[in-house]
């Protein structure tokens, strides 16, 4: 054999071994990684069957599903829910999986995080509309005990049922059933639920059922609380009350709440640091009590905003109130010294329907004194400017001072209802329709602030297309800035200091 063949061959022999028995013998190199590596990928995976088929890739792999610390369960990965039988193979999987986690008594088989995403909304028929809900209600109050009982520390329950659609205000009738009958929904009867010193995080997402929390149960470490589409049941807002104060969660630091069906709210929590109220029930009453609260937003509460929110929260430093999402009254017990960011809504002009529409974001900033970044969102009555445009060329007609017509309600051009919010820094104006009223509106929101930074104005475009006048007429000159337009954004201008000190004289002339 030649010289060069031989060499060859003993160059292959030398370099084989180093492939290693797994090239060998053809098996994937996954399979040799640690078992902390191997679980963390089973966490990654979607849905928690996925992780059961890897028990039929090797002898490696069998039984590691059976150790994931963190699970989740998505009914989105599953084929969509037609009939009830559907549901029940996926609540069936649920529990089994459940129960082979529940038999391992090993520290290393402990459940970290459950998440549960059980979607039934698709489903139509007698069957579904009746039967289905109850099952969904026992197997959703069986997993919530599971992750209490079993020192889960993360649990996320999201359980939609047929016709809801995730939206609890929309109930499409069935057979002719009477929308405003609830005395079908199941009882979710958590009366007897025991006390957890684990869980920390806990999202509950609740339809088509009623709830009762539990009475004498106390979640030690729960710091993140969401409660979501859930009816509470009649005679219990006690028990909610309590599952929200500091005697049951005494370390609840984040709370979400969101289409919730009750007309009486008390929160009365310690050491709550941020709040979410959305889509809350219609003409319901909220009072607040949180003398550690740093951030409060009330959101997407469209026609269903509370009739009366009573706030006592000393140290809030931010507040959101969005256009539709203002109670109808407000009260707040002291002021609020703290509070660096504020979003509300006005109405600058035009006759409101409600007479008292500007109460509570007049109330708001009178509470707000020392706030630094400002939004406000300037709304107005568009049904007043659908009349005026109709009327406009009848005025006009019959008298030659059309602009006589004032739609202005506020007496006193806002001077008022006005406070001095001298400590301004940041301010964003939105909604301008370049109204006399806007600009008087603005002139006195301006008036002792000492220490802007940035001002943005923003119009409307519809109303100013039919507008002639020059744009920086309608805006009120600060002193020691100027006012820009923005590029990047049609109508709307910003105010900026002048950055020496020799420029200043310049900056208070008024632009041409």
């Amino acid at each position: 054999m030649p010289k060069g063949g031989a060499a060859r061959k003993a160059k292959r022999r030398r370099t084989a071994p180093s492939a290693g028995p797994a090239a060998a013998c053809g098996a994937d190199l996954i399979s040799r990684l640690p078992d902390d590596v191997l679980l963390h990928v089973l966490t990654l995976l979607p849905d928690a069957r996925d992780a059961v088929r890897t028990d039929t890739l090797s002898r490696r792999w069998r039984g590691l599903w059976t150790r994931v610390p963190a699970l989740r369960f998505s009914s989105r990965y599953w084929p969509k829910f037609m009939v009830p039988f559907d549901a029940d193979r996926y609540i069936a999987f649920v529990d089994m999986f459940l129960s082979r986690r529940a038999a391992k008594t090993e520290p290393a088989a402990a459940i970290e995080s459950l998440s549960i995403l059980f979607d039934a909304s698709c489903m139509r028929g007698f069957d579904a509309e009746r039967i289905l809900p109850s099952s969904m209600v026992r197997a959703a109050k069986g997993w919530i005990q599971y992750a209490v009982q079993h020192a889960v520390k993360g649990f996320v329950l999201d359980q939609s049922g047929p016709w809801n659609r995730g939206n609890l205000f929309y109930r499409k009738p069935w057979f002719g059933r009477n929308n405003d009958d609830d005395d079908d929904e199941t009882l979710m009867d958590l009366h007897d639920l025991p006390s957890s010193a684990n869980l920390e995080t806990m999202h509950l997402g609740i339809s088509r059922a009623q709830i009762r929390l539990p009475a004498t149960a106390v979640f030690s470490s729960l710091t993140d609380l969401s409660l979501r589409y859930m009816r509470i049941a009649a005679g219990s807002n006690h028990l909610l009350s309590r599952f929200l104060s500091s005697k049951c969660c005494p370390r609840l630091l984040k709370l979400q709440l969101r289409k919730l069906r009750l007309m009486e709210l008390l929160i009365k929590a310690d050491t709550l640091v941020e709040l979410s109220l959305e889509e809350m029930e219609r003409g319901c009453s909220i009072e607040l009590r949180t003398p550690s609260l740093l951030i409060l937003r009330m959101i997407d509460f469209g026609s269903n905003r509370p009739e009366m929110l009573r706030i006592s929260a000393p140290m809030l430093e931010e507040l959101t109130v969005k256009k539709y999402d203002r109670p109808d009254h407000i009260v707040v017990d002291g002021e609020f010294p703290f509070m660096q960011n504020l979003t509300v809504y006005l109405r600058t002009h035009g006759h409101s329907v409600e007479d008292d529409y500007n109460d509570v974001g007049i109330r708001l900033l009178q509470c707000c004194t020392s706030v630094r970044c400002l939004k406000l969102h300037l709304d107005i009555d568009t049904k007043v400017f659908f009349y005026l445009d109709a009327y406009l060329s009848i005025l006009t007609s019959q008298a030659n001072d059309s602009e006589s017509y004032s739609l202005c309600d506020h007496p006193n051009h806002w001077q008022s209802r006005m406070v001095s919010l001298t400590h301004l820094r940041d301010v964003e104006l939105r909604g301008l329709t370049g109204t006399d009223c806007d600009n008087w509106f603005m002139q006195l929101l301006f008036a002792g602030t000492t220490k802007l930074k940035k001002v943005n104005v923003n119009f409307d475009p519809e109303h100013m297309r039919q507008n002639t006048r020059d744009v920086f007429e309608l805006i009120p000159g600060i002193g020691g800035g100027v006012w820009t337009a923005c590029r990047d954004k049609c109508w709307s201008y910003e105010w900026n200091p002048c950055m020496s000190e020799k420029h200043v004289s310049e900056c208070d002339q008024p632009e041409s």
